[in-house]
């Protein structure tokens, strides 16, 4: 209980700021918790970044997808098994994190968020992509690694994304691969923080 009180009381200063961020990260919020947290979510007009990752959702509630401004969503180290297919009203969205969660498809209407430029996915149960994410023509950075996918899928991934994409069938040591994969998508960069 103490978790959605803390949740409420960010919540309540994003709304009095008027901020455009909310960081409800490692709260252990649950599905039911987040569900009646929504509503109050849903009062932040111009709310572009929302961080819930490190809880314990297993599915996102309805009404999520009313947060139609978010350029950037955060799902990262969950128990979500899917994704929903209303994902795809969250028409500005420009960065996904769903990393180390439990998904094992992803939807079809995920190839409709035309602004999707990040797309991080790695070490879920992944073994097939929808083709229309080869719609998704805009994206810069596709991580698909640690994911059990099949030599056609990664073949795919590879001949639609080429060097943007990072999709392979090994099991990675954390720390050591998240700086292997930085370091090939950014080589100007000295030194590397995990990303979730």
């Amino acid at each position: 209980m103490e978790n959605i009180y803390e949740a409420n009381s960010r919540i309540e200063t994003a709304i009095y700021e008027g901020s455009t961020k909310l960081d409800l990260s490692e709260l252990n919020l649950g599905t039911i918790e987040l569900s009646y947290l929504l509503s109050r979510i849903n009062k932040i007009p111009c709310l572009l970044d929302l961080d819930i990752s490190n809880n314990e959702l297993t599915v996102l509630p309805d009404g999520f997808e009313r947060l139609t401004a978010l350029k950037k969503l955060n799902l990262s180290n969950n128990l979500l098994t899917v994704l929903p297919d209303k994902i795809n009203y969250l028409a500005h969205l420009r960065e996904l994190y769903v990393s180390r969660n439990l998904l094992t498809a992803l939807p079809y209407s995920l190839g409709r968020l035309r602004a999707l430029k990040v797309l991080y996915v790695p070490f879920n149960r992944l073994c097939a992509l929808p083709e229309a994410l080869g719609a998704l023509t805009g994206l810069t950075i596709v991580n698909l690694s640690n994911n059990p996918l099949t030599p056609e899928t990664l073949h795919w991934v590879g001949a639609t994304y080429g060097d943007r994409a990072q999709a392979n069938m090994a099991t990675f040591d954390q720390d050591a691969d998240y700086r292997i994969v930085l370091q090939q998508m950014y080589p100007e960069e000295r030194s590397y923080r995990r990303l979730n």
